[in-house]
């Protein structure tokens, strides 16, 4: 299924023009099937309490490809939690989980997903 484009008028730009996707009517699924939906059979319960734990949803708005036990996730609201690899406290709307692991013991910040990605033979505790 390609969803369609539409073109409207942007009020503040004036004549420039924003593409819309929008999925006919028709072609909706007819449950959320988006990762962070609550009628995902995934067993997610604690990727919704950890992207809910300060009181606002976190939404992933990107999902980058698994490689190997890494994920890189980027979400609409930055996050403030611990890498599991260097223990710095970080804020970002990236966040990449080790092994699935939402609980928080398995969140790397960006530098230590990178370097793990350019060390694939490196382990840590």
């Amino acid at each position: 299924m390609e969803p369609k484009l539409n073109q409207t008028m942007s009020p503040s730009d004036g004549d420039q023009q924003q593409n819309q996707a929008t999925i006919p009517t028709a072609d909706r699924p007819e449950t959320d099937t988006a990762p962070t939906s609550q009628n995902n059979d995934n067993s997610d319960d604690t990727k919704a309490s950890f992207l809910g734990a300060d009181g606002t949803d976190r939404i992933i708005v990107k999902e980058s490809p698994a490689r190997g036990n890494l994920q890189q996730f980027r979400l609409d609201k930055v996050a403030t939690f611990t890498c599991a690899r260097c223990t710095g406290t970080k804020t970002a709307k990236l966040v990449a989980v080790r092994e699935g692991d939402w609980t928080g013991g398995g969140f790397l910040c960006n530098g230590c997903y990178g370097w793990l990605l350019a060390n694939a033979d490196a382990t840590w505790n």
